[in-house]
């Protein structure tokens, strides 16, 4: 069994983290680094859309956010050509893909996020930072598993 005061000191840390990475001057941050000018659902799309081509539906399941608003910024990323429909065999259903432009912002985010990441951890010892990682990796999993959802992380 955990003490509160344990939890307490965890769920702050999480918090914490969170916080920080939702405040404008990260995602400032990040697009400098990345040399992009995106908001963040357009980004969410894409960074999902890295891993190949989905349906809408399961686009909407793995971003956790209600279709209109993704069907709106799906559009925007459309009429930007950042991302393309692709047709299937069944013409009622279409997948969602990025293209070389989509591709391109997606790695260039994924690139500054790890950036960020090595310049936070910098002065980290190698077994500290191989320890965080296991823990992290455990913990997201576990919280997966807890709340019934295996791919809504991006």
């Amino acid at each position: 069994m955990h003490s509160d005061e344990e939890l307490d000191r965890l769920e702050t840390a999480l918090f914490k983290c969170m916080r920080t990475a939702k405040r404008p001057y990260y995602w400032e941050e990040l697009q400098r680094r990345a040399d992009v000018s995106i908001d963040r659902p357009a980004a969410a799309i894409i960074l999902s859309l890295l891993n190949g081509p989905l349906q809408f539906q399961k686009l909407v399941h793995r971003l956790g956010v209600e279709a209109p608003s993704i069907s709106r910024k799906v559009h925007e990323l459309e009429n930007n050509n950042i991302i393309k429909r692709v047709p299937t065999e069944d013409k009622r259903i279409h997948l969602l893909s990025l293209t070389e432009e989509g591709n391109a912002i997606g790695d260039n985010i994924k690139r500054a996020r790890r950036e960020m990441l090595a310049d936070i951890l910098s002065d980290w010892p190698s077994g500290k930072r191989h320890e965080l990682i296991a823990l992290v990796e455990s913990l997201a999993k576990a919280m997966q598993e807890y709340f019934g959802s295996k791919d809504r992380v991006v």
